[in-house]
């Protein structure tokens, strides 16, 4: 029984890591996007030509590989995370020492079911909370909202407007049963 459990738990992390790196690449492409640097999404034949792209790209995926695979010494909540523009888009993620909210703003969770597997988080923040939410969200379109659970980031969100209603949702990448236990963390 105790063999089992280590091999579940280390299929769970690695999940989780990979799960981190693919959403972290698709949050960058967000991110990017904004930038008018000379990247190009859309690469001709498939291939990236030009060695400098070659370099960003393995650059960008370095760097957002590293930023969500390592532990943040952070206690757990809802961490604000900007992009700091550099040149040569050497750009990096930075997150925020103190979280924005915590369980102490939080006035109700929901898992809510979609299909079998993975359910969507429904967070209810109470005034303080939403207070919080909504300010930070009004200020900082483009950046994102990281939730930080046991030192990792389980989601990161890009904020593209100002949340007024203290409502906050996220679709898990884990299965019920996982995200269930994660959430309780938070409460």
């Amino acid at each position: 029984m105790i063999k089992m459990l280590l091999i579940d738990k280390t299929f769970t992390q690695n999940f989780m890591k990979y799960t981190l790196l693919i959403v972290g690449i698709f949050i960058s492409n967000i991110l990017f996007s904004q930038n008018t640097s000379e990247i190009v999404d859309v690469i001709p034949d498939g291939e990236i030509k030009e060695e400098q792209n070659i370099e960003a790209q393995k650059y960008i995926a370095e760097y957002l590989n590293n930023f969500f695979s390592k532990k943040h010494e952070r206690i757990n909540g809802f961490y604000l995370v900007i992009e700091q523009k550099k040149q040569n888009n050497r750009n990096t993620l930075e997150i925020e020492n103190i979280p924005f909210l915590t369980s102490k703003d939080i006035k109700d969770i929901m898992l809510i079911k979609n299909g079998d597997k993975y359910p969507t988080v429904s967070f209810q923040f109470n005034n303080t909370g939403t207070s919080k939410l909504q300010k930070v969200t009004s200020k900082n379109f483009g950046n994102g909202i990281a939730i930080i659970i046991d030192k990792e980031i389980i989601t990161m969100s890009m904020i593209s407007s100002d949340i007024q209603d203290g409502k906050f949702e996220y679709n898990s990448v884990l299965p019920y049963s996982e995200t269930e236990i994660l959430i309780k963390k938070l409460k």
